[in-house]
């Protein structure tokens, strides 16, 4: 999925894909967009040319991708787990450190 980043700052980097120049379109696998997506609290993306929308569960999805994009911007604690705070942000919404670490489970073994 192709991605334009909106600022704030002039770049951002979007681990493991490096720098994200603002006003410039980069491509990105569609579940990992999905996720930077999420993170239009801090830093802005718009998708440009949206696929079809999926049909998934609502809210394990949503803080699956809240926490892949809060590692993506860095938002970690030491250990590597993406923070609580951040998810919450990225959400609006309140979650407990089990629903993260639930998460942060499932991003480990896709990443196995």
């Amino acid at each position: 999925m192709k991605l334009k980043y909106l600022g704030p700052r002039d770049q951002v980097l979007v681990e493991p894909y490096g720098r994200h120049w603002q006003d410039k379109v980069k491509e990105y696998p569609d579940d990992f967009a999905e996720a930077l997506l999420a993170t239009s609290v801090r830093q802005k993306f718009e998708a440009v040319g949206m696929p079809e929308q999926k049909e998934t569960e609502p809210e394990e999805d949503d803080v699956m991708s809240a926490a892949k994009a809060a590692i993506a911007v860095g938002e970690v604690t030491k250990s590597g787990r993406p923070k609580v705070e951040a998810i919450e942000e990225m959400l609006g919404r309140d979650i407990t450190a089990a629903d993260r670490d639930e998460a942060w489970e499932k991003i480990e073994s896709e990443n196995r």
